[in-house]
């Protein structure tokens, strides 16, 4: 019995335990405050659409529809888990890339251009997706580091700079007869990403590619660099507390450039996956940022979800001690 309660307490004062139920909580909040915006808007339809955003994908009719449509969100899904690492990571550090918007069209910029203008295959544009979001990341990181200048301000800019740098670059490789640059799989069909036989699970979605495991991984690779190493844990010491960082002998500039260096990598690579899979029509060559507001609720949203974590971690200990009394 003492055994039972035991592991019923260690369950609730789980760290992954408590963080899966305040993330759950948060889809459930998310689609209820939808569902009241809908009341509001329509309150005849309002059940059939909420209805339609649960069922999303499932609803066709075909299995084969079912498993084409699921790989393609889930390719969807990879660069943009691997944008939401890329603010996440810095995030932990103490920092808020904002920029990882700009990184990732930095970072599909450079893809685009090393496949299409210099015809390169796709591990080389996959690189040059990541050094080059990297080194725009790495940019806010020394500004921050050696300046003391806002991360969030520095983000912005670059976001600017990067967008407007990267349609100049573009036009290069636009395609004559539409505003998109030229197809990778007419120009250059070396820089697509290999299937590996990972469409024949989707219904031979043509779209499902070596990206979906890679994001995976970098996930993977990212919590245990935060959570499991002595790198990691610098990092986020820094990012707790930079002075006493430096007074424990960790060099917390070099903590502070890295952090956004690995940031904007994973926004590029993000970027690399979905755009080395010719999912889009290619690069708009008078693409305009939105990102802004976007990259500004999620800084809110991930504000609201610590605050809620550290709720739940209360209730839960709180919780468990009265199992345990029990």
């Amino acid at each position: 019995m003492n055994n039972q309660i035991k592991k019923k307490e260690s369950i609730l004062r789980n760290n992954g335990f408590q963080t899966i139920i305040a993330s759950l909580l948060c889809i459930i909040i998310g689609l209820l405050i939808g569902y009241i915006v809908l009341l509001i808007i329509n309150p005849s339809g309002a059940g059939e659409a909420i209805t339609a955003i649960l069922k999303n994908f499932f609803y066709y009719p075909s299995e084969v529809a079912v498993k084409k449509y699921f790989g393609t969100t889930l390719v969807k899904a990879s660069a943009l888990l691997m944008c939401s690492l890329s603010v996440l990571f810095a995030y932990k550090v103490g920092l808020f890339n904002i920029g990882a918007a700009g990184q990732y069209v930095i970072g599909a910029g450079a893809c685009l251009y090393f496949g299409l203008q210099l015809k390169m295959p796709w591990y080389v544009c996959l690189i040059a997706a990541v050094v080059s979001a990297a080194i725009v990341g790495g940019i806010s990181g020394l500004l921050k580091a050696y300046f003391n200048v806002n991360e969030v301000i520095s983000c912005i800019m670059l976001n600017w700079i990067g967008l407007y740098s990267v349609n100049m670059l573009l036009t290069k490789v636009k395609d004559a007869s539409t505003p998109y640059t030229k197809p990778l799989s007419s120009t250059n069909k070396n820089a697509l990403l290999p299937n590996a036989g990972l469409d024949k699970l989707f219904a031979n979605n043509e779209f499902v590619t070596i990206g979906l495991v890679l994001s995976v991984v970098m996930a993977i690779v990212v919590w245990v660099i935060l959570e499991k190493t002595k790198f990691g844990y610098e990092l986020k010491a820094t990012g707790l507390n930079k002075n006493a960082a430096k007074y424990c002998g960790m060099r917390e500039k070099r903590n502070i450039i890295l952090t956004m260096v690995i940031a904007g990598g994973l926004a590029g690579l993000g970027a690399g996956i979905f755009y080395l899979t010719e999912l889009s029509s290619g690069w708009f060559s008078r693409q305009q940022f939105r990102q802004w507001d976007s990259m500004e609720l999620q800084r809110h949203f991930l504000v609201a979800q610590a605050r809620l974590e550290r709720f739940f971690h209360h209730t839960l200990s709180s919780t468990s001690q009265v199992v345990v009394l029990m």
